[in-house]
């Protein structure tokens, strides 16, 4: 066989060639990407679509080829449409890198003025808004924050305009915005009552949109947690999950700033574990095992998320009492219900046809009354795989409670629980067509989810 040299294309036909260099880029793509946010000066030059392997599978010239062959022979097999999607998400990355490097820039760069003394930047601001303990230092660094907006919101905008722009989406995700507004209706009452609450015990009275913040850190829900977050923890926590892992790379855990930072740490392990190989060798090839909007992966970790929520979980994992853990479940239910709503509002407000009114309806909606016009677009901001984060967090609770009905409200220390989420990681990445959300099926999805928590705060 003749070794493909540089600057040959990809062959169309040898998938498995194919699908190791897409693997390859895509990997050198989120290494890449990582270090970019954590230190844009000093990785801003680096371009992984300079190596000619990684340009190769980033390009339309391969997407369009890929097509014409499902075109040829009538039907697409399932890596071919994976690989399809997987050139699709790695050709936006080159084309919108520059964008993210200018982006990242913006977001560290020291023009944000804190209270006419000190200057910091956008993501100091924003760091300073969840970690300050008193109200009024968190308005402050949230203004800090808002007076970057504009810059910000013009540069995700450009970069909107450098993306393909949802050239495929997945169908699964074709009825994501009804399911987010459906989502925000079912839940309105009670979250609007739990900020009122929260206000009322810091004696509010003048709202803003950090109070809905501040209830969402869980500040109070510390107990049984440790000083600090690490793999030895989870490792620690979840031992009989890593069982017969042959590939299980953590993703980096937050600071332990509140109780909020567990409930991420969870939903991060969750994560992980989807993305896990449990066999010396695993049967399927990358494309399949991963997607570009890896919806059970979402699902997953909203799984593991949940466990925050559960008394049970503070009883017999973290060795809480009965009361402390059932007032611990219910302060981390509180992140959980704002987060789902947070998610909601950050996919309705990335739509294209979103203005500065839909912007004052949908954040009056999440925190009591209109964020500032100055963060409009700039913040939440819709990460490119939204939806399937919303379709994934939304479509856990019935694997939630199929596990509880199998395996009881412990079902997280269970080793036949266990092993079936660990089936599950055997499976395609892709969601299949029957899964998809119709229309009819998003007011049915969020009323369950709404009377869970409605079940958890009542």
């Amino acid at each position: 066989m003749t070794e493909r040299t540089s600057g040959d294309p990809p062959d169309v036909h040898d998938l498995f060639a194919l699908d190791r260099d897409v693997e390859r880029a895509v990997r050198g793509w989120r290494a890449w990407r990582s270090a970019l946010r954590s230190d844009p000066d000093l990785h801003a030059d680096e371009d992984v679509f300079l190596v000619s392997a990684h340009r190769r599978v980033a390009t339309k010239s391969l997407f369009g080829a890929l097509g014409a062959l499902t075109k040829r022979a009538g039907v697409a097999s399932l890596h071919e449409e994976a690989l399809r999607r997987w050139v699709a998400f790695l050709l936006q990355a080159r084309l919108t890198r520059e964008a993210d490097v200018t982006i990242a820039r913006e977001m560290t760069s020291r023009e944000a003025v804190l209270e006419d003394v000190r200057r910091v930047s956008y993501r100091e601001a924003w760091r300073g808004v969840v970690m300050e303990t008193a109200r009024g230092k968190s308005i402050a660094w949230f203004d800090a924050a808002a007076s970057r907006g504009p810059s910000l919101a013009a540069l995700r905008r450009e970069r909107r305009r450098l993306g393909l722009d949802g050239e495929l989406v997945p169908p699964a995700l074709t009825h994501q915005e009804a399911l987010a507004s459906a989502l925000l209706d079912a839940t309105e009452d009670l979250s609007g009552a739990l900020l009122r609450e929260e206000q009322k015990r810091e004696g509010v009275t003048a709202p803003h949109p950090v109070d809905a913040i501040r209830l969402a850190m869980a500040r109070d829900a510390r107990e049984g947690w440790p000083a600090r977050l690490s793999a030895r923890w989870l490792h620690e926590l979840f031992h009989s999950w890593f069982t017969g892992a042959s590939r299980f790379e953590l993703d980096p855990l937050p600071s332990a700033l509140a109780g909020a930072s567990f409930v991420r740490a969870l939903e991060s392990f969750g994560q992980s574990f989807r993305r896990a190989s449990f066999e010396a060798k695993s049967t399927l090839p990358f494309a399949l095992r991963q997607d570009p909007h890896f919806v059970d992966v979402y699902r997953t970790g909203a799984l593991t998320a949940s466990l925050s929520a559960s008394p049970v979980f503070h009883r017999r994992a973290l060795g809480l009492g009965k009361d402390a853990a059932v007032f611990q479940a219910r302060t981390l239910g509180k992140t959980l219900l704002f987060a789902l709503r947070f998610s909601s509002v950050r996919l309705l407000l990335g739509g294209a046809g979103a203005d500065g009114s839909t912007w004052d309806e949908l954040t009056a909606r999440l925190f009591g009354l209109p964020a500032p016009r100055a963060l409009a677009f700039a913040w939440p901001e819709c990460r490119d795989d939204e939806g399937a984060r919303l379709v994934g967090t939304l479509t856990a609770l019935p694997l939630l409670r199929s596990l509880v009905d199998r395996h009881d409200e412990d079902w997280f220390s269970n080793p036949r629980a266990i092993e079936a989420l660990r089936t599950r990681t055997l499976y395609p990445a892709r969601e299949p067509p029957e899964e998809t959300l119709e229309p009819s099926q998003s007011s049915r999805i969020a009323s369950e989810m709404g009377r869970n928590f409605e079940e958890l705060f009542g």
